[in-house]
């Protein structure tokens, strides 16, 4: 029998991020750190891929759900968040450098 497929909603908080290195900081490179939730159920989901599209880079939801990605150029960034049994979601967020979100 199979299982029904959900729908994740991808919770998505954009920071500045803070270097230590003054070479990063001048990048004005910002962070990406969210919570990946099942939409039907409203619990955080664990184990779930989030890729950065620009440059590959991908990391995986913890126990609670949250993932981060640092060192994110700012710009239109295209995420990419996949697990077993729920539907690609596909979402565009906009990182400002130096604009606390």
């Amino acid at each position: 029998m199979s299982r029904p497929v959900a729908t994740i909603i991808l919770l998505v908080v954009v920071h500045q991020f803070v270097f230590q290195s003054t070479a990063l900081a001048q990048s004005g490179a910002g962070s990406i750190r969210g919570i990946v939730v099942d939409r039907d159920a409203g619990l955080p989901i664990r184990r779930v891929a989030v890729r950065l599209q620009s440059t590959g880079e991908t990391v995986v939801t913890d126990e609670d759900g949250r993932f981060q990605l640092t060192n994110v150029t700012p710009g239109d960034q295209e995420l990419y968040v996949s697990a077993v049994d729920f539907i690609l979601v596909k979402r565009t967020i906009t990182v400002v450098a130096g604009v606390p979100v």
